[in-house]
This record gives structure tokens, C-alpha cells and sequence, in this order.
């Protein structure tokens, strides 16, 4: 069976926990994360940008950012590549970027899965959380709910603790 599993921010060892007993141990499982590429309007104060000096900060400033967004896709995949590694699941690791969600269906599109595999925050956030405007407790996010509408391919989704 192949398996495509999308690994978001966090929980990407409960993924491979939640797939593991689906699969035999020659399966391959890809593991998949999107650095999402969206507007960086507002970062400029961040890193330096139009107060910087020079002609090149803004470039300097990009790199920098780019850097670390790669280097975070590295660690998030390597967390969940170890835990794969630990449960006995061979799998191969992809980084993106684009938009998460066009990304994942580009990728699996490319790949034909039998199964793609996505996370999903676990039930409604405590009452005293704050709310992302827009968002309703127990609903899918923006890049699950697209996955969804428009995923060709048999779709596992796996609630994900708030924590992890």
C-alpha cells in the first residue's frame, strides 16, 4: 500500500503512531510538509527590513527567513521520520512549499497514494482559549477542509491533540 502522510506543525509522531497498524512493514510511507509560502507582509519589522541598511536587506532579510522556515521542515520531518524509524515504517521524507493545501493534493496527485494521511486538531478548544476569527470548535481547518472537498484518494484523517 502507498502511503502519503502530511505532516503539519505538530503531531507528526501521533500520525505515524495512528498508521502504523494499518501498515506492513514493507509499506513505505512518504511523509510530506508544506512550508506555506503565504503573503510575509508585516515581517519586515522583524527581520530588519525597510529600517534596515543597505540595498540588499530585504534580500538578506528573505534568505534568513527562508533558512529558518527549511530548517524547520527538517526538524518537524526528522521527529516524525524517527518515530516511523522506531515502529519499524521505511519512509521517504519531501519538503514543499506553496500553499499547504494546493501543495499536498499537487504531490499526492503526482504520487497516486491508496491512502493520504492528515492531521486534525482533536475536539474544541478549552472555552477560555482564544478563537482564530472564523473558527468554530470541532471543525476542520482551513487546509484539512480543502484536503477533504477536493482529496481524490482514499483519506485517512487523524484527530491530533492540542498539545502535540
Amino acid at each position: 500500500m502507498r502511503v502519503m502522510c502530511a505532516i503539519g506543525r505538530r503531531g507528526g509522531p501521533s500520525l505515524i503512531d495512528a498508521i502504523s497498524a494499518l501498515l506492513d512493514r514493507d509499506d513505505p510511507v512518504l511523509l510530506v510538509h508544506v512550508v506555506d509560502s503565504g503573503p510575509r507582509r508585516g515581517l519586515e519589522g522583524f527581520l530588519g527590513g525597510p529600517a534596515s541598511h543597505g540595498p540588499r536587506a530585504h534580500v538578506r532579510s528573505e534568505e534568513l527567513l527562508d533558512a529558518t522556515e527549511a530548517e524547520a521542515a527538517e526538524r518537524i520531518l526528522a521527529e516524525a521520520r524517527s518515530r516511523a524509524e522506531r515502529l519499524g515504517v521505511s519512509c521517504e521524507v519531501e519538503v514543499l512549499r506553496g500553499a499547504p493545501e494546493r501543495e499536498i493534493l499537487r504531490s499526492a496527485a503526482a504520487r497516486s497514494p491508496d491512502l493520504l494521511v492528515i492531521g486534525r486538531a482533536e475536539g474544541p478548544p478549552p472555552i477560555d482559549a482564544p478563537r482564530s476569527p472564523g473558527a468554530e470548535p470541532g471543525r476542520l481547518g482551513r487546509v484539512a477542509r480543502f484536503v477533504v472537498d477536493h482529496a481524490a484518494w482514499r483519506l485517512l484523517l487523524v484527530p491530533l491533540a492540542r498539545d502535540s
